[in-house]
């Protein structure tokens, strides 16, 4: 299973490819107009690596925050948008930061019970959230076909 995090910001933002379980390579965005950017860098990504599933996580602009913000709102929405049309067999969804840090949990205790601890040695925070979301999604995926979900 191929999976694309994407976890957006008003500055910067992360993503995260990882295949079977694997992380492939993941990377983040900076600067001014961030963004403006995200959109035509995922759809490359998208054609790109070819992924099973495309997850960003859902961002809320709350009223009397800057424009920045709405922006990223509305590039979650852009991003869910092109991805589907270009890739129509891509599941491509939002979730809530709520909902993939508990799937990133339930990995990570999954892997300190077998005695593998996890060390992802990242340092920007967005992208460190995409590897985790990625992660964390193809773990409770797994779990849920294992017991015949």
């Amino acid at each position: 299973m191929k999976i694309l995090a994407i976890d957006p910001g008003t500055v910067t933002g992360g993503w995260a490819f990882v295949e079977d379980g694997v992380v492939v390579d993941s990377g983040h965005w900076g600067g001014h107009g961030v963004s403006s950017r995200l959109v035509d860098d995922v759809i490359k990504m998208a054609v790109f690596l070819k992924p099973d599933v495309v997850i960003v996580e859902r961002y809320t602009a709350y009223r009397g925050r800057n424009k920045e913000s709405q922006a990223v709102a509305e590039v979650v929405g852009a991003i869910l948008y092109s991805v589907q049309s270009l890739r129509g067999r891509t599941n491509v969804f939002s979730v809530p930061y709520s909902a993939w840090n508990a799937w990133w949990k339930q990995f990570e205790i999954s892997q300190i019970a077998g005695g593998n601890p996890v060390e992802i040695d990242v340092k920007n925070e967005h992208e460190l959230d995409a590897i985790h979301m990625a992660l964390g999604y193809f773990y409770t995926a797994h779990a849920r076909k294992s017991k015949g979900e």
